[in-house]
């Protein structure tokens, strides 16, 4: 229990100690150059790539609903349900970006699990926050520090050169100047080409003075290994989620598509179904305006505006009854809009109307990587994000533009697995990080107490007793 309690205590030193220096990286629809050949979307199962400041994709509304389908439910019961909503507390316990101070946050919050990591046991409450992330418009600002824009070849008497264009796509959130730190690691680069299977050139980071295991620590980089989880949002992922929110990051967007005037003004507080428009949560992204503007219908407002970000998300867990089969009966939330008219800031009452959640988690077979490693999760990609480069004159730039459900966040179900390989190994194997053995790991929920992790599905009634022995019998890969 010490070791536990030093580990937690290290980096909120380090946080308190270290200049303040960092960086994020955003996440975007493809854009035509980021192909494969150059190191985007390498595995075909990635949701989108990095983008320029400018082109920063984010939610519009100030809430965003969640739910379990059947499958997740029967799969990682109640225990499960609970590991995801403590993901999105702490979440929901982000102050407003205005109000975020960087520097209470600390530079890695990543923690280790002794019995978790000897068993193979994946957090998923940890790996639900990292989803969280890329659905909140954040990549993996370690990968993305350093990237290639370009690559061609020549031929110059004979000796063919290969030429590499080189650019950052993560930034300061003080600065918002390009930045080779994350949380107060520094990382260089080196170009590798071909890297094999699929042949494709990266610039890949390394970490500068520092382990590889003290390096890559932001939630969005996910890079967890058995046993790890995180007790919280690094300085960085909270750094991003300001830029995004901030109600002074001014872009062009339209409201939802089930966004109308509210003619009723404040309405009811309270999370109710919609009957036609009589009820509604009032929330507010909080610009300080008193012109107010008065709606005369449901399509009396302003859809189409220079907007600030939200200043705050609140995810809400609704219900969604996919065991029986029922419709989702629909929910109406009211919210103030601040939105800039011929250079005057005017907040109007708004209302969507929610047909659906926003968020589905699920659990289902999600296929292999080179046909033998299951993908363990999937996320919604970013095509159905909308565009609104076109409307912010930039035409070329991919974005800005706003973030929108449904969004899927699926995690395979073909945990526990074995993998066998010939010509000497067609027995069983079992995932064992101790002797490097082939990964085959199993889903779990775990903190820093002496409290045995939970091992999904629920339904197998797995224990730590029963994975330790498992691995136990193979200690030449041979069963016994």
């Amino acid at each position: 229990m010490h070791c536990v309690i030093k580990k937690l205590v290290l980096p909120l030193l380090i946080a308190a100690l270290a200049p303040a220096v960092m960086g994020f990286s955003l996440l975007g629809p493809f854009k035509p150059w980021q192909v494969t050949a150059i190191g985007y979307n390498i595995s075909g199962n990635e949701i989108g790539a990095p983008m320029e400041l400018p082109a920063a994709y984010r939610w519009n509304v100030t809430n965003v609903t969640y739910a379990f389908d059947e499958s997740f439910i029967k799969y990682f019961g109640t225990n499960g349900m609970k590991a995801v909503d403590d993901a999105f507390a702490i979440l929901n316990n982000l102050p407003p970006a205005s109000r975020i101070n960087l520097d209470d946050y600390p530079l890695d919050t990543k923690l280790q699990n002794y019995t978790a990591y000897q068993a193979g046991i994946l957090d998923i409450k940890s790996i639900t926050m990292t989803m969280m992330m890329f659905e909140m418009g954040l990549a993996e600002p370690e990968r993305w520090v350093w990237c290639l824009r370009g690559r061609n070849t020549e031929t110059i008497g004979g000796v063919t050169y290969t030429n590499y264009l080189v650019i950052k796509q993560n930034y300061d959130p003080y600065t918002l100047k390009p930045s080779s730190i994350v949380n107060g690691v520094t990382y260089t680069y080196q170009i590798q080409d071909p890297i094999a299977p699929q042949n494709y050139a990266d610039a890949i980071e390394s970490p500068v003075g520092v382990s590889e295991r003290l390096a890559y620590s932001s939630v969005a980089s996910g890079t967890l290994l058995p046993g790890d989880f995180y007790f919280g949002l690094s300085r960085d992922d909270v750094g991003g989620i300001k830029f995004l929110l901030s109600t002074n990051n001014l872009a062009v967007e339209g409201v939802l598509t089930n966004v109308t005037g509210n003619i009723l003004g404040a309405g009811a507080f309270g999370w109710v179904p919609w009957f036609g428009g009589t009820n509604a949560v009032l929330t507010t992204n909080f610009f300080n305006t008193t012109n107010l503007a008065g709606l005369t219908n449901g399509s009396n407002f302003v859809a189409v505006g220079l907007r600030g970000g939200g200043n705050k998300i609140t995810f809400t867990k609704v219900y969604y009854d996919s065991l029986l089969g029922s419709a989702f009966q629909p929910i109406t939330n009211g919210y103030l809009d601040n939105v800039l008219v011929t250079n005057k800031l005017i907040q109007q009452r708004l209302q969507r109307v929610i047909s659906q959640p926003d968020i589905v988690f699920v659990a289902e077979d999600l296929g292999l990587f080179n046909n033998i490693d299951p993908f363990l999760t999937a996320t919604t990609g970013t095509a159905g994000w909308v565009n609104n480069d076109a409307i912010n004159g930039l035409a070329t730039a991919g974005g800005p533009g706003v973030i929108q459900g449904q969004v899927r966040l699926s995690f395979t179900t073909l945990l526990p697995y074995f993998l066998n390989q010939t010509p000497n190994q067609l027995g069983e194997i079992f995932y064992n990080p101790v002797l490097n053995l082939s990964v085959g790991t199993v889903w779990g929920s775990f903190d820093h107490t002496a409290k045995p992790p939970i091992i999904y599905p629920e339904y197998m009634n797995l224990t730590v007793e029963d994975l330790l022995g498992l691995l136990s019998r193979y200690t030449n890969s041979i069963p016994r």
